[in-house]
């Protein structure tokens, strides 16, 4: 039998959003019944980064990847794989799955302090797009003045998805404190916002100054101390 080169294959569609927790399926589909055509692994990539790799429900021209209970570590390019009956690679598809699921704060946390003038940096994930990133002290939102200052920006951000160490598109949250005094001292909380639900972090605690003022002593503070969901 005559080896194929060419086979076209049809993705249901080429982007998928899915809300949290929802069921995911996806499927791809010989548009013509060639005849031995054989579908292998099913992979789950960020960029070059491969996280998860899938066994589908196979038949003559489809495979149907299924995953239940979806979360935000779900997202990424699903491909799909085609090859004939001598194993030789003949196509693949592309299916972008998107998931809508509260924020994902990154373990990414960096102080930057010079002198009396600290700031705070947190990398973060959000989609749908962050509704309000709050900084809060001792229980209380951070007026924002020119002592404090606040700032959120686009750029790429490291998260786990699945145990795996990937880069992607996020957010950082920068809390400026200037002219550090003793009243300053405590414990500051990131809580963000989307429509998906709320996540807070105990991000820094300060402890006190050296007897000259020039060098800040901080405790780090990764934990997770409360997530709320929206329902």
């Amino acid at each position: 039998m005559a080896v194929i080169r060419n086979i076209d294959i049809n993705p249901v569609a080429s982007k998928l959003t899915f809300e949290t927790t929802q069921d995911i399926q996806l499927t791809c589909t010989v548009k013509r019944n060639h005849g031995g055509v054989v579908f292998r692994s099913w992979t789950q990539k960020i960029g070059s980064s491969v996280v998860r790799t899938f066994d589908g429900f196979n038949t003559d021209n489809e495979t149907v990847l299924k995953i239940a209970y979806s979360s935000y570590q779900d997202v990424g390019n699903y491909t799909c794989y085609v090859y004939d009956r001598n194993g030789i690679f003949i196509n693949s598809k592309d299916i972008e799955v998107t998931i809508n699921d509260k924020p994902v704060i990154s373990e990414t946390i960096k102080l930057r302090e010079q002198k009396r003038h600290v700031e705070i940096l947190v990398d973060f994930y959000s989609v749908p797009k962050p509704l309000k990133v709050d900084w809060m002290k001792e229980g209380a939102v951070v007026s924002l003045s020119e002592k404090y200052r606040q700032s959120n920006i686009v750029v790429q951000i490291t998260l786990t998805l699945h145990e795996v160490r990937v880069q992607l598109k996020g957010y950082r949250a920068k809390l400026t404190i200037t002219n550090v005094t003793d009243d300053d001292f405590g414990t500051y909380v990131l809580r963000i916002e989307n429509v998906k639900g709320i996540a807070t972090q105990q991000i820094l605690t300060f402890d006190y100054y050296s007897e000259n003022l020039e060098r800040l002593v901080y405790t780090l503070m990764l934990v997770i101390t409360n997530i709320f969901y929206f329902y």
